[in-house]
């Protein structure tokens, strides 16, 4: 009887004075303030590890739940747990068993979460239970390459520590030091190099960390890379140095920093082009002027680069013609030479002066062919592809037509045609508003007319210029 007694204070003493109690032979799960039943114990775990609850983590691993069970993703909850920055949790999932270099179906491991979160007690966790450092994702991003890119110095002193490859490229070419450089993180940079990084790495186009920094704006990155030893005259696959994209994004005090450290100022970018010519397409007269002092040469050669088809509508409250266009644009001197052909969609009635007393009427049908020439002056440009201005230009016009029902003829006439207004190119499209004055024979139709033009841009340039894209994270 006393040995009874005994084991019934015991058991009384567990339960009253233990974190948890498991019915290890039924599905309830009996916690300081509740008791439930347990239905899909993998997705209990999942969650538990996600939300920190750790005594539910330990109550789960101890009937059995399996401590790497996923989603149909691949996520386990030591993902989760590293991801959110679950320190206790991630330790009771690594003594459990949890293996922390298994992948879900992105490659995102648990130590790559914790890096894109930041968490750097997770992370050295993690590392020191046998993580790879140098893990990538399907795009084959590293966890320095996050560390890099967010500006997380201690994250990124630590995984140089446990040593993560500085140099390793993803998928695009870039690596940790393009990732600093690109979102401007300077000190990120200097830690870097000082471990071995190498300052003229190219992505897959060729850009180099000097050319993003010139590219992006940043004087204090390239003034300090330039300090560094990095090769000031570089070239990309679109023979574009770090001056070249300085004068493209029109950052005087960039072209002035690398023309004072060397940089050539006569790099020739194509037949048609070199760094005058692109200041003359994408600057104003300061770094014009800025190029000149340093000795810059002119490159007269004229660079036809765009093909425009469009669709136009002309007319007044009078008239009405439609058509199409179809242009060749000239960069560097802004011209336009346009070739085009307009027609009355229906026929209107139109008056004919006979004698000063006489008039006949007729039910007329009118076209035009013109080709003209176009000055574009580029007044706003918010990126490479966007931009707009005001034009002014000439087109001779044929205007020819018949009357319906009759045997007479309108007369044929060449005219001259002025025309002033508006333009925006927008990426692929291009889009123009002006006035032009077109004096047709007719007393009954204004010579006052407006023309809407939306067109199509096909790039017909060899030498093309492209900017360094945002990495992929």
């Amino acid at each position: 009887m006393a040995i009874s007694y005994n084991k019934f204070i015991l058991s009384l003493f567990v339960l009253l004075f233990s974190n948890i109690s498991i019915a290890q032979n039924t599905n309830l799960l009996i916690l300081p303030d509740t008791t439930y039943e347990i239905t899909d114990p993998d997705f209990e775990l999942l969650m538990a590890a996600t939300e920190e609850d750790t005594s539910k983590v330990k109550a789960l691993l101890e009937t059995g739940t399996d401590v790497n069970t996923a989603t149909y993703d691949g996520v386990t909850p030591l993902m989760y747990a590293a991801q959110n920055g679950h320190l206790r949790a991630v330790e009771i999932l690594i003594d459990s068993g949890a293996k922390v270099n298994i992948l879900p179906y992105n490659q995102v491991s648990a130590l790559m979460g914790a890096c894109i979160a930041g968490h750097v007690m997770v992370a050295d966790t993690l590392i020191l239970n046998g993580a790879d450092v140098n893990t990538k994702n399907t795009d084959l991003v590293t966890p320095l390459m996050y560390a890099a890119a967010f500006d997380n110095f201690i994250l990124t002193d630590v995984l140089i520590f446990y040593g993560a490859d500085v140099n390793q490229k993803d998928l695009r070419g870039n690596t940790a030091l393009l990732h600093a450089v690109y979102y401007n993180n300077l000190e990120i940079t200097d830690l870097l190099l000082e471990y071995g990084a190498n300052i003229d790495t190219t992505d897959n186009n060729g850009f180099t960390p000097l050319m993003v920094a010139a590219q992006n704006g940043y004087l204090q990155h390239v003034d300090y890379l330039i300090y560094k030893g990095a090769n000031i005259d570089a070239e990309n696959e679109n023979n574009l140095t770090a001056l070249s994209l300085a004068i493209i994004n029109r950052n005087y005090e960039i072209a002035r920093l690398l023309l004072d450290n060397g940089a050539n100022v006569n790099h020739s970018i194509s037949k048609a082009r070199n760094q005058m010519s692109i200041a003359m397409e994408f600057c104003g007269k300061h770094i014009r002027q800025l190029l000149m002092e340093y000795g810059a040469d002119k490159n007269p050669k004229p660079r036809i680069d765009k093909l425009l088809i469009g669709a136009d509508f002309n007319g007044n409250i009078n008239d009405f013609m439609t058509g199409g266009n179809v242009c060749l644009n000239e960069s560097k001197y802004g011209l336009q030479l346009q070739l085009g052909y307009k027609t009355r969609p229906w026929v209107r009635s139109v008056l004919y002066e006979v004698d000063e007393k006489t008039f006949y009427q007729f039910w007329e049908k009118r076209s035009c062919a013109n080709l003209g020439l176009d000055k574009l002056f580029v007044l706003q440009r918010s990126s490479l592809k966007n931009y707009g201005g005001i034009f002014i230009g000439v087109n001779g016009v044929y205007t020819y037509g018949n009357f319906r029902g009759s045997d007479k003829k309108p007369e044929n006439r060449f005219l001259v045609v002025p025309e002033a207004g508006f333009f925006w190119n927008y990426k692929k499209l291009s889009f123009k508003l002006n006035y032009e004055y077109m004096k047709l024979k007719n007393t009954k139709v204004s010579s006052h007319r407006i023309n809407l033009s939306v067109g199509f841009i096909i790039n017909i340039a060899k030498d093309k210029i492209k900017l360094k894209k945002e990495p992929e994270l």
